[in-house]
């Protein structure tokens, strides 16, 4: 679809107002913005200097400032050290310049009173991207491609090729500048667009259009199950039928850290779902899945820090963990758990730590993994934590919700250990 026809259309589907456009003072941006002109639509601009690439960095601002001119479009700029900013926060370039672009992006269109923010991004730009979402190992919204609209973000050259794009260009005479980043194929993203798209193309000149119906077909299904996820969503994850606990999965981890959820960890943890089984699993984000009997939650991962409490008679704070052990011979009746010990068989003195990993217990006469008990009484991760292994010189004493080791433990012991609430 040229162009014109495809923003026209793309503007018949939303409501009116004014639009930010992200412009870079390439071919795509100068063309977004000149249809938009062309059509009377209301309209500014903003370009952001990147400070990567010098004195082609300044020509491309100053360029962008003499298009907005001559076209009497609003003209906004700003310059960002993203080299610094990307060392400062140990991500790549790539990723630095996107989200402080959509930042500022964002920030200009409130001053400006813009009710879009309208980027350029074409028909070969979401094949592109599909291609990588595939070989990165994607769900199969990944297949899905750009969203044409996310938020006030809006992209209307989606359905307009880059050849389209480049014919609008020629036939107006309209100049426009070059990155010369976007020859280098060390970035993934140009190496799909010089080496992979020119193969695909030699078996199918048509495989932009292609892959675009691909993507509508991908985001008519998505719709679907997220309709029917919805109908379902009182149903114990593991009643779900894999196509809707996969997406209910991703969903849920997005809404937790922001990020995606590859396919591989998505899959591990409905396989845990469904075989009911009881366990956690460390997951990118910081977080981990607690999985328990068909049902799971996403929990922040917490690092225990380190401690050595000297456990007294009476009422002993673990301030680390905002935590009370009560150990002594009186009645207690604001205990959360608790156990009678012999006192007599505790070796030098008592001191709470937090739980560590490989740490076992035996109660009636069975060794025991904390951790797998922990999960078995189906204490949430947030939780065990918090909660302090009691310890004497020997080894562990007692832990809060299992109990106390058979080396101490005694139905007739005075002596009471326990977690108050």
């Amino acid at each position: 679809m040229n162009p014109i026809n495809s923003v026209s259309e793309f503007l018949k589907g939303i409501e009116k107002g004014r639009i930010l456009v992200a412009l870079s003072g390439g071919g795509d941006s100068v063309c977004l913005l000149s249809v938009l002109k062309e059509l009377g639509t209301d309209i500014c601009a903003f370009h952001l200097n990147h400070c990567i690439r010098g004195a082609e960095a300044d020509r491309d601002e100053a360029f962008c400032r003499d298009l907005c001119g001559k076209l009497d479009v609003p003209f906004y700029t700003e310059k960002a050290d993203i080299p610094a900013l990307s060392k400062e926060c140990g991500k790549g370039l790539e990723e630095t310049a996107r989200v402080v672009r959509y930042q500022l992006l964002e920030e200009i269109a409130d001053t400006a009173k813009c009710r879009y923010i309208a980027t350029a991004h074409n028909g070969d730009d979401n094949a592109e991207t599909v291609i990588f979402n595939l070989v990165r190992g994607c769900s199969p919204d990944g297949l899905g491609g750009i969203p044409a609209v996310r938020g006030r973000i809006i992209r209307p050259l989606l359905n307009a090729s880059r050849a389209e794009i480049d014919e609008y260009l020629g036939a107006r005479q309209i100049l426009y500048v070059t990155d010369s980043t976007n020859f280098d194929e060390s970035y993934t993203r140009n190496k799909i667009r010089h080496s992979v798209m020119p193969v695909l193309r030699s078996i199918n000149p048509s495989v932009v259009t292609s892959v675009s119906r691909l993507c509508e077909s991908v985001k008519n299904d998505k719709s679907y199950f997220e309709d029917a996820l919805s109908d379902r969503r009182n149903e114990l994850p593991a009643d779900l039928p894999i196509s809707l606990l996969t997406r209910q999965i991703s969903k849920r981890y997005e809404a937790k850290t922001g990020l995606s959820l590859d396919f591989a960890h998505i899959n591990k943890i409905a396989g845990s779902v469904k075989n009911r089984v009881c366990t956690t699993l460390d997951l990118p984000g910081k977080v981990c899945v607690y999985i328990y009997y068909g049902d799971y939650s996403f929990e922040k991962r917490t690092v225990c820090s380190e401690y050595c409490v000297p456990v007294q008679q009476g009422i002993t704070e673990i301030p680390q963990k905002s935590t009370k052990i009560f150990y002594g011979n009186e009645n207690v009746y604001k205990l959360a758990t608790s156990v009678t010990v012999d006192c007599g068989k505790i070796v030098g003195s008592l001191y709470a730590r937090p739980r560590m990993e490989g740490d076992r217990i035996k109660v009636f006469g069975v060794s025991k993994s904390v951790r797998k008990e922990f999960i078995n009484k189906k204490i949430p991760l947030c939780v065990r934590n918090d909660i302090p292994v009691i310890c004497d010189d020997e080894g562990i004493v007692y832990v809060p919700y299992i109990g106390a080791d058979d080396r101490v433990f005694s139905n007739s012991g005075r002596h009471i250990l326990g977690l108050l609430c």
